[in-house]
């Protein structure tokens, strides 16, 4: 223990009351340096090319990713499909799947969902920031009860 405490007295002598902290930041540095060649030129592991073969092989064209949306032309909600539906063929059939048993049989099930769950999120974020602005203006509220009010509902 007197060796650490005989260094930390040498360290704030030579560098200053913050010397034993830029030592081990220096030394963070170093080793950081030091590994990242080491990182950067390992090789690649033969199980992520198959990984990525197989999942370029498995990868929806065009024409696959639009029958995955089976959406008619009157849909208001068709500019937005790529924003509100799920990208990947196993994530949109797992949602469709949990539509059917919720039993939403409609084409546009997993859309409609979604449109109503980034909807109502964004309508009780408005109405928390209203009860807050409400709430500000008849009195004193602190700064986590504006917290609370204004993300609770929209969390919600």
């Amino acid at each position: 223990m007197e060796l650490v405490a005989s260094v930390n007295r040498l360290l704030v002598d030579l560098i200053g009351p913050l010397g034993p902290l830029v030592v081990v930041g220096g030394l963070g540095l170093v080793l950081v340096l030091v590994t990242l060649p080491v990182l950067l030129k390992r090789r690649a592991d033969p199980l992520d090319k198959l990984k990525a073969a197989s999942a370029a092989a498995e990868k929806p064209t065009g024409t696959t990713a639009q029958a995955l949306r089976r959406g008619d032309k009157s849909d208001k909600l068709q500019k937005f499909a790529t924003f509100l539906e799920p990208q990947d063929a196993a994530e949109m059939t797992t949602a469709r799947l949990n539509m059917l048993r919720a039993g939403y049989r409609s084409k546009n099930a997993v859309r409609a969902f979604h449109a109503a769950q980034f909807g109502l999120g964004i309508g009780f974020l408005l109405l928390g920031l209203i009860y807050a602005l409400v709430q500000s203006a008849n009195g004193d509220l602190g700064t986590r009860m504006l917290v609370i009010s204004i993300i609770g509902p929209g969390a919600a």
